[in-house]
C-alpha cells in the first residue's frame, strides 16, 4: 500500500459509478451533492459519467453525447447509482441501454427516479409535493375546478404526481374524475395542444390549471394568454419540478422543487447497505418537497404576462471573465489556434472561467487527426492521448500529445491511492456525432458539481475544437494535394470554397457571392494576361478574402443601418485578422489568399484600408477589389438594395484611377460580357 504525508498506510477504496445527465442541472446537482456527502462520509471514491442537453436536440449532437455512455469500463466500479430519466437517451434508447448495463455489470445498482425491474429503485415521494401544491389551491385560493395536465400517464413521474393531485381532492372531499385531466408530453408543446382541446371539446375555462412539470406550465400560461386570458385573474397556473425554469421565474410561477438531495443520500445508502458496508449513519433528515409560491396562483393581485417569463438566466454581464459577457472573447480566440497544444495553452488561460475543481483533464482520442478514412469519427479509439492536465495543487498545467493509455482504464488518475476520495466527473467532448473524448474534472472530498457556467464553457470548447479540426484537415489535404492532379486540386478548392461560405454565412451573404467573386477575378486575371496557372491560384485564392470576418460579430455585420465610426474601426480588422489566419498555412494559393485577405480593401490611389498605393498593392488584391465591389454593388445586402447592373459597371469606371488600378479597370469593361455571363450563373437564392 502506498503512504500518505503521514507515513499512514492509504487504502484503495471503493469506486461507485454514477450515470447522472447534466450534473448542472438543480434536480441533478442537488442529488450528485447529496449522494457525494454519503460516500465521502463512507471513504467511497465516485466516477460521474454524464451527458449533457435535452432529448429534443438534433440526433447528431445526442449521437457525441451518448456516446460517452459506451465508454464505460464496467470493471472500474465496484457497484453504480443511475438516474436514467436525466440522460439524453429517448425510451426506446434507454431501455436498450439499461438492458445491456444489467447483463454487463454483474454488482449492485441503484436506479433513481425510474422504476426497472431487478434494479434498486429509490424514488423521491412526488405524490406529497402534488398534494402540497394541489392543497395551496384549495386550501389558499378556494379553488374547486381544478384542471390537471400530466405528463404521458405511463412515466412514473407522471402517476405519483396524478397520485397526489387525486388525493388532495379526495382529502378535501372532491371528486376525482378523469375527465379533468389532460395527458401532456412534459413540454413546451403542451399549452396549444391544451388549449385546442378546450376549444374542440367545448369545455369551459377552469378556475385553476395545475401542471405536473414547469415547461408545460408556461407553455399553458402562453397559450391562455395569447387569446386574451389574464393569469391569474381569469385563470390561476402552477407547475411543479421545480428546476432551471424555476431560477429564472422565481417569485412569479408557482411550482414545486422536489427533494432530490434526499434522494441521493438514499440512494448512496443504499449502495453501502448492498456492498456490505456499515455506514457512518443510517437515516437522512427528510427535507421533503416545498413549495415554490409565485404569482401565478393568485397570492398576488398584479396581473403576470409571459412577457415576464424567460427561459435563460439574466445577471450581470460586465465583466470580460463572465461567458455571458459581451466582451468574452473566449470562442474567437479558440478559433484563431492552429494545433492542438496551441489549443490546449488557450484553454488553460480560459480555465479559469469555470475552475471550480481540484483537477482538470482533457483526453482526446489518439487517432483525431488521421486522414485514414476506414476510421469510425463517431466513438472512441482505443489508445487515448491526455492533451490537457491540470492539478490545481501544481504550479503548472502539462500541455502535450505524448502521454497515451488505454481507453479501457478510462483515466490513469482513477486507479491511483488517494490520501483522500475523490469525485470525478466525466464528460464528452464532441462536435455533433463527432466524438474528440472526453473531459474530467476531479473534486477531492467535497461534494462539489461543475460550475454553473460549465454547460457554455464546454460548448465553446467543442465548436472552436471542431474548427481546428477543419483547419488542420484544410491544412493537411492542402500540403498534401498542392501539386498533384486537377482531381485533387478540386478537393482542395471545396474544401476552401466550404469554409469560405461558412465565412460569408456570418454576414449573412450566401455561398454564391464567393463563387462570384472567384469567377470575376478568374475572368479578369484572363483578360489582363496572367498565365494560366496565375489564374487558377487567384480563382481559388480569392475565395478566402473575407475569411477575417470570422471574428466579427453577426450584430455588426447584419447591421441594417450605417456603422458607426466604432463599428466601421471593427469592420477594417477583417484584412488583418484574414491575414493572421492563414500566415502559417504554405502553399501558393494559401500565400496568394493570405495577401488577397490582408489587401483587398486596399485603393489605387493610397486611401484603402492600410493606405497602400499603386504597384505596392499585389496584382491579384488588385483584381479581387474590383470583382468584389462589383459584386456587392449588384448583390442585396442588409443596408441596401441591389443595384442595377448598368449603375455598378459606371460606378467601377467612375473610379478607375481612384479606387481601382486603371489596368484592371481596362480588362473589366473588356470582359463585361463574361461578368454578366458569371452573374446569371451563380444568382443568389431569393
Amino acid at each position: 500500500m502506498k503512504q500518505d504525508s503521514r507515513g499512514e498506510q492509504v487504502k484503495k477504496r471503493k469506486m461507485i459509478g454514477m450515470l447522472v445527465g447534466d450534473p448542472c442541472g438543480s434536480y441533478q446537482t442537488k442529488f450528485l451533492e447529496g449522494a457525494l456527502k454519503i460516500l465521502f462520509e463512507n471513504d467511497m471514491d465516485a466516477a460521474i459519467v454524464s451527458t449533457f442537453g435535452k432529448r429534443s436536440m438534433s440526433r447528431e449532437n445526442i449521437g457525441g453525447e451518448e456516446e460517452i455512455l459506451n465508454m464505460i469500463n464496467p470493471d472500474k466500479a465496484d457497484a453504480v447509482i443511475i438516474a436514467p430519466d436525466t440522460l439524453v437517451l429517448d425510451t426506446d434508447q434507454l431501455e436498450k441501454f439499461l438492458v445491456n448495463l444489467k447483463k454487463r455489470f454483474r454488482k449492485p445498482i441503484v436506479c433513481a427516479d425510474y422504476d426497472y425491474s431487478g434494479f434498486n429503485v429509490i424514488n423521491t415521494d412526488d405524490t406529497l409535493g402534488m398534494q402540497l401544491l394541489t392543497d395551496h389551491f384549495i386550501e389558499v385560493h378556494g379553488k374547486k375546478d381544478i384542471m390537471y395536465i400530466s405528463g404521458p400517464l405511463e412515466h412514473p413521474h407522471s402517476q405519483m404526481r396524478l397520485k397526489g393531485f387525486r388525493n388532495s381532492l379526495e382529502a378535501h372531499g372532491m371528486t376525482f374524475d378523469m375527465a379533468s385531466v389532460f395527458e401532456g408530453d412534459f413540454w413546451y408543446t403542451t399549452g396549444e395542444k391544451f388549449y385546442s382541446f378546450l376549444t374542440e371539446s367545448g369545455r369551459k375555462l377552469p378556475d385553476s390549471i395545475i401542471c405536473a412539470n414547469e415547461p408545460m406550465a408556461l407553455s399553458v400560461i402562453a397559450a391562455l394568454e395569447k387569446v386574451g386570458y389574464q393569469i391569474p385573474d381569469n385563470v390561476a397556473v402552477a407547475g411543479f419540478d421545480s428546476d432551471d425554469d424555476e431560477i429564472y421565474n422565481k417569485d412569479i410561477l408557482t411550482s414545486c422543487r422536489r427533494d432530490s438531495y434526499t434522494t441521493g443520500q438514499k440512494s448512496a445508502l443504499e449502495i453501502c447497505r448492498l456492498l456490505g458496508t456499515e455506514p457512518s449513519h443510517t437515516e437522512v433528515n427528510d427535507s421533503s418537497a416545498s413549495l415554490c409560491i409565485g404569482k401565478t396562483c393568485g397570492c398576488t393581485s398584479r396581473n403576470i404576462f409571459s412577457g415576464n417569463y424567460t427561459s435563460i438566466g439574466i445577471e450581470s454581464c460586465a465583466s470580460f471573465q463572465n461567458l455571458r459577457s459581451d466582451y468574452n472573447y473566449m470562442l474567437e480566440d479558440l478559433v484563431f489556434r492552429h494545433d492542438i497544444e496551441d489549443f490546449m495553452w488557450a484553454i488553460n488561460w480560459y480555465i479559469s472561467e469555470v475552475n471550480n475543481f481540484d483537477r482538470f483533464t482533457i483526453c482526446i482520442n489518439d487517432n483525431i487527426f488521421s486522414q485514414d478514412p476506414e476510421f469510425d469519427r463517431t466513438t472512441y479509439s482505443d489508445r487515448m492521448i491526455i492533451a490537457y492536465d491540470r492539478d490545481n495543487s501544481k504550479e503548472n498545467a502539462v500541455v502535450g500529445l505524448d502521454n497515451c493509455f488505454d481507453r479501457s482504464i478510462m483515466l490513469p488518475e482513477l486507479d491511483a491511492e488517494r490520501e483522500v476520495p475523490s469525485a470525478f466527473y466525466f464528460s464528452p467532448f464532441h462536435s455533433h456525432e463527432r466524438c474528440f473524448g472526453y473531459m474530467v474534472a476531479e473534486y477531492r472530498n467535497r461534494p462539489a458539481v461543475y460550475h454553473k457556467d460549465f454547460r457554455l464553457w464546454r460548448r465553446h470548447v467543442n465548436v472552436s475544437f471542431e474548427s481546428l479540426r477543419r483547419f488542420m484537415e484544410m491544412k493537411a489535404t492542402i500540403e498534401n494535394n498542392n501539386r498533384l492532379s486537377d482531381e485533387m486540386r478540386r478537393t482542395q478548392e471545396e474544401l476552401i470554397l466550404a469554409f469560405a461560405e461558412i465565412t460569408e454565412s456570418k454576414s449573412g451573404q450566401t455561398g454564391q457571392h464567393v463563387k462570384r467573386v472567384s469567377e470575376y477575378s478568374k475572368v479578369l486575371g484572363e483578360a489582363a494576361g496572367l498565365s494560366k496557372d496565375d489564374v487558377e491560384i487567384l480563382r481559388t485564392a480569392s475565395m478566402m478574402h473575407d475569411i477575417g470576418k470570422l471574428t466579427i460579430s453577426p450584430e455588426i455585420l447584419e447591421k441594417p443601418g450605417k456603422l458607426t465610426e466604432d463599428e466601421f474601426k471593427i469592420i477594417k480588422t477583417h484584412v488583418t485578422a484574414g491575414e493572421r489566419m492563414l500566415h502559417k498555412s504554405p502553399g501558393r494559393i494559401m500565400e496568394a489568399a493570405r495577401t488577397i485577405a490582408l489587401e483587398h480593401h486596399e485603393k489605387w490611389n493610397g486611401t484603402g484600408y492600410l493606405r497602400k498605393k499603386g504597384q505596392d498593392i499585389d496584382l491579384f488584391s488588385r483584381i479581387v477589389a474590383v470583382a468584389d465591389v462589383y459584386d456587392a454593388l449588384v448583390s442585396r445586402r442588409s443596408y441596401k438594395e441591389p443595384y442595377s447592373e448598368r449603375r455598378a459597371y459606371d460606378i467601377i469606371l467612375e473610379d478607375s484611377g481612384k479606387h481601382f488600378d486603371p489596368k484592371i479597370v481596362e480588362a473589366f469593361v473588356q470582359s463585361y460580357d463574361k461578368i454578366l455571363a458569371v452573374l446569371e450563373r451563380h444568382p443568389d437564392c431569393q
